[in-house]
């Protein structure tokens, strides 16, 4: 056990001691006694110390200490490029590694495990504390989109370093987007009718743009979009009113899709004509020419008509119920006969009253 000690100056307890040893001022012990062994035993294990400390601090001065000179920052890239982020180590004395989403990757330079990744440079030049650390990342995919940091470990005589962390945000452009339909979109005339297109898998999600004969379109506009399950791509669907009028018949419609992955690009575009439907529009005749009916005449009713899409099923009518021919005597007189005519967007239907002239 060692004696107990207390401050004092070891320079003046040497002196008493009648030893001359040179040591610097401010080493304090405590000796009880006049123990020349014990002091000797004392002296030489602080002088060990202190040459110990006196070492290291000649050390960590002659080289510096440790430090991340220039770490990685937020970035944004397209996937399938290549990108580098920066790690400059300055008088690097532990071991560099790289962190993904707080994985380690390896202090290999080559990353083993990790085709696209290496950590590129070294000492940028001879004789100079800075080293290049940084990681290059090739053909940059959806599973590159994380967060990043640079490390360096400890030693004996440096702390651990760690980077700011850097976020790399990978940019995916929408695949091409799609109408509603691929070659006409039906519109229903003077109804407001709702013209689809989607935009798929844009990471950030896709902006949707509409033209009509290539006037920008600006109103009845609406979105709607779906995060995909790895949580990251988006389903973008845009969505037109369009009240369409006669006049927009053969026009065409397009649908445009951009995100920041097509950078200075124009968006990518798709487009239709407009067919634009209505219901049939009909008039009725009869063979007649002086307009009478009489007794046992022969009549013949027609309707003719037009109508988008021309495929109309056409219905005789008396008097509310379905008649299955075109034939006509008194009984009928008074009568209403009706003719109708449907197709997918609706029906018309225009009436005639039946006035019959009877034979003396």
């Amino acid at each position: 056990m060692l004696p107990e000690l207390r401050p004092t100056s070891l320079r003046r307890l040497v002196s008493s001691l009648a030893c001359k040893p040179t040591f610097e001022e401010g080493l304090h012990i405590r000796l009880i006694g006049r123990n020349v062994a014990m002091v000797n035993w004392l002296l030489e294990e602080m002088m060990s110390f202190q040459f110990k400390i006196l070492l290291l601090t000649f050390l960590r001065n002659a080289h510096g200490v440790q430090e991340i000179y220039r770490g990685p920052e937020n970035v944004q890239v397209t996937q399938g490029s290549n990108i580098v982020l920066r790690c400059v180590v300055k008088n690097r004395a532990g071991v560099v590694q790289w962190t993904q989403d707080g994985f380690g990757l390896g202090t290999d330079r080559n990353l083993p495990g990790y085709d696209r990744y290496s950590m590129i440079g070294g000492s940028i030049n001879n004789g100079d504390p800075l080293e290049d650390y940084s990681l290059k990342i090739e053909r940059v995919s959806l599973d590159d989109d994380a967060n990043y940091t640079c490390q360096v470990t400890a030693t004996n005589t440096e702390p651990p370093l760690v980077s700011e962390v850097a976020a790399l945000t990978v940019l995916i452009p929408p695949s091409p987007p799609l109408l509603s339909s691929k070659v006409t979109v039906p519109v229903i005339l003077e109804k407001p009718t709702n013209i689809t297109c989607q935009a798929l898998s844009g990471k950030p999600m896709a902006q949707i743009t509409w033209k009509k004969d290539d006037v920008r379109i600006t109103e009845n506009l609406f979105e709607v979009t779906t995060l995909q399950p790895d949580r990251k791509r988006v389903d973008t669907t845009g969505i037109v009113t369009i009240t369409a009028q006669s006049s927009d018949a053969g026009k065409k419609i397009e649908c445009g899709a951009w995100n920041e992955a097509l950078k200075d690009r124009e968006p990518l575009w798709t487009q239709a004509t407009l067919d634009v439907q209505y219901a049939p529009k009909i008039r009725m005749t009869h063979s007649n020419p002086d307009k009478t009916m009489r007794e046992f005449d022969d009549v013949k009713f027609t309707c003719v008509g037009e109508a988008n899409p021309f495929d109309i099923v056409w219905k005789w009518y008396r008097n509310g119920a379905l008649i299955p021919d075109e034939g006509r005597n008194r009984e009928y007189h008074g009568n209403v006969i009706k003719c109708e005519a449907t197709n997918i967007v609706g029906s018309t239907s225009v009436e005639h009253s039946l006035n019959i002239l009877c034979k003396h």
